[in-house]
């Protein structure tokens, strides 16, 4: 089962998926390509801070795609809550 929880910033996304994970104890997915590529916290941002400083708004938005697309390939076989998905973040790296 793969729950997708999109929005606005300070909606209560977030509130909604702590409420999903404390009924349903399903893993929070909110940095896929972290998750996907087994990173660090340390890793993971210095490839981000690589992504935003050198590329388009449309490399970033690819980047985060890759993660999302290798989590739904899990998620085939796993359960997930994903806080705040690939449109949302296309249309804010895209807009910004």
């Amino acid at each position: 089962m793969l729950i997708s929880v999109e929005g606005l910033d300070s909606v209560g996304k977030s509130s909604l998926v702590e409420s999903i994970f404390k009924e349903l104890q399903m893993p929070i997915i909110s940095n896929p390509i972290k998750s996907m590529l087994e990173l660090n916290s340390s890793q993971a941002n210095k490839i981000k801070e690589t992504i935003y400083g050198k590329y388009s708004s449309n490399v970033q938005a690819m980047y985060y795609l890759l993660g999302y697309l290798g989590t739904l390939e899990d998620g085939k076989k796993y359960d997930y809550i994903f806080d705040r998905v690939f449109l949302s973040t296309y249309y804010f790296s895209y807009c910004n």
